[in-house]
């Protein structure tokens, strides 16, 4: 099941692969940016890492307990990864920056869930989990202060 869970994430991985500031490269490079905005090489290894570890984090879950005991957490992990997927098209293709800040703050929530009721399951799927919950924060920052800077 760990397999479906890393294809599972890879899906979302390629639709923001897909959509990133590639995809649109001379909007991109027409928006200003803030000084903390990480060079665009080492945004994919870190999101890859990302991925692995969400993977790695609901199939410690799933193993854990029978659907009746963790369903409710997976489907909380499936939102946020949800939410996840759409937040690139929204930034990159839509150019809606300002729904794309309101987006991650949603999907700031849903990691803080997701990693509660992990946690009452697997301290380590919780622990997998809290590397993106600061990564997305920090992202949603830097996408705020995008948003500020361009408006």
């Amino acid at each position: 099941m760990f397999l479906g869970f890393l294809v599972a994430v890879t899906l979302v991985c390629g639709i923001g692969a897909f959509y990133s500031p590639a995809h649109d490269p001379t909007w991109w490079n027409s928006l200003n940016k803030p000084v903390a905005m990480p060079p665009g090489w080492i945004l994919p290894s870190i999101w890859m890492a990302m991925y692995v570890a969400m993977a790695m984090s609901v199939w410690l879950v799933w193993r854990s307990a029978p659907w009746h005991r963790t369903g409710s957490a997976q489907l909380l992990w499936w939102t946020q990864l949800t939410l996840n997927a759409m937040w690139m098209p929204l930034f990159f293709s839509a150019h809606r920056i300002d729904l794309a800040v309101v987006l991650m703050l949603v999907l700031i929530v849903a990691i803080g869930a997701t990693i509660s009721a992990f946690r009452r399951h697997s301290r380590l799927a919780a622990w997998l989990l809290a590397p993106y919950l600061a990564w997305v924060g920090f992202l949603a920052v830097l996408s705020m202060q995008v948003w500020q800077l361009n408006r």
